[in-house]
């Protein structure tokens, strides 16, 4: 399980697809940190803290995270084939 921590105005600023606004507007429901609270995860593999980090930064942490501790280059590949068998 992933957990991201962050505040929610940051999250909301780096929204470029504009979800918050549209969850604000009612567009969206049971949205995380709008009408719904976020509930962290109790143990979670990774946190990414947005608020300290670049988009980039968080994703290639959790790139980097996936290639170590779940798949292996040769699932990566398959993956990336649309395929589940290696």
């Amino acid at each position: 399980m992933t957990s991201k921590s962050g505040d929610f105005k940051v999250c909301a600023a780096r929204d470029s697809q504009g979800h918050y606004e549209k969850a604000r507007r009612g567009e969206f429901t049971f949205f995380s940190g709008v009408d719904v609270e976020y509930e962290e995860p109790v143990n979670p593999e990774i946190t990414i803290e947005i608020d300290h980090i670049s988009l980039n930064d968080a994703a290639d942490r959790i790139s980097s995270f996936l290639k170590k501790k779940i798949l292996s280059g040769k699932d990566i590949k398959a993956l990336a084939k649309g395929t589940d068998k290696a």
